[in-house]
């Protein structure tokens, strides 16, 4: 396997892991590209799994939970506010 691809699949699920950003079929997803890599080392993965990877990645990496505190603000509260209220009346579906 490739060491820089394993290492970054490696920060990949531990960060998404330990922030939540990853959901279950993203988790899943980079867990079988690990595990189809440790059989194999000399496979590389294919151009859409790569394509996957990347875009799961730069998810997980661009997420920052004190930037994101930083830029909340009254309209932001208000907005969720409008949402909250919309669905607790709605319901689910």
């Amino acid at each position: 396997m490739n060491p820089s691809l394993d290492e970054r699949i490696a920060q990949v699920l531990s960060k998404g892991g330990d922030e939540g950003t990853l959901n279950n079929w993203e988790s899943g997803f980079i867990i079988s590209i690990r595990n189809q890599l440790s059989l194999n080392p000399s496979r590389e993965l294919s151009l859409k799994q790569l394509n996957w990877f990347q875009k799961i990645e730069a998810k997980v990496l661009s997420n920052d939970p004190e930037k994101w505190l930083e830029e909340w603000n009254e309209e932001k509260a208000k907005k969720l506010a409008i949402a909250v209220a919309y669905y607790d009346h709605s319901g689910y579906y």
